[in-house]
């Protein structure tokens, strides 16, 4: 028997199961009315999704997913952070720049996952956002 989802559900659903595949256990998963990011993690380990991530492609819902359950594991937007979220999606840069498209960030940790619209050209061209002049190289993940 095929159970019927909201979308809500089907989203929570594909979370869980990265979540499993990235082997991070959140200690919640909603969704929230946010008017600035796609969504975040918080210190105590709660991945909070935008509502309106729901209206997004899968492939996109797929990669905000990942980014912020990737954050239970690696807090910072380092070297070893990129190479997890390469080995899943190589073509994370087209992704950032459909955020950096919308106005919205993925999440506001860091200036390269940030939309700063007067810093930042949005022309959809994969080189908007490189992450290889970013502070967080400092910290190496």
């Amino acid at each position: 028997m095929n159970l019927i989802l909201y979308p809500e559900q089907e989203l929570k659903r594909r979370a869980m199961r990265w979540a499993i595949r990235l082997r991070v256990k959140p200690e919640a998963l909603r969704f929230d009315t946010l008017t600035d990011k796609w969504g975040y993690c918080s210190a105590s380990r709660e991945v909070v999704l935008s509502l309106d991530l729901l209206n997004q492609d899968a492939r996109f819902q797929d990669y905000v997913i990942v980014h912020e359950l990737l954050h239970l594991r690696i807090r910072s937007h380092g070297k070893r952070f990129n190479a997890v979220i390469s080995a899943h999606f190589p073509d994370w840069r087209n992704l950032e720049n459909q955020s950096c498209a919308t106005g919205l960030p993925i999440d506001s940790g860091v200036t390269s996952h940030s939309c700063d619209m007067a810093d930042a050209k949005c022309d959809g061209s994969a080189t908007d956002i490189d992450l290889r002049d970013t502070h967080s190289l400092r910290n190496l993940g």
